[in-house]
């Protein structure tokens, strides 16, 4: 009887084990998964400012064009 119940006790820790290691790859998983959306997100989401800062490169290049003309 008490190999019985010795048998049973390790078949428990065994599955605790096993249950623990499945949470550990799962919570890996889950931190992978959230680096990738946060890099998704960084290429998806326009940069503040990036736009404007675009729009005035543009319109200094063209005043140095105009300016330079001699018309």
């Amino acid at each position: 009887m008490q190999q019985r119940r010795d048998e049973i006790l390790a078949k428990k820790a065994k599955l605790a084990e096993l249950k623990r290691q499945r949470e550990l790859r799962a919570a890996q998983a889950n931190a992978g998964r959230a680096d990738v959306d946060v890099l998704v997100l960084q290429l998806v989401a326009p940069i503040p400012g990036h736009k404007n800062d675009r729009k005035r490169e543009i319109e200094d290049m063209i005043e140095r064009l105009v300016g330079e003309s001699p018309c």
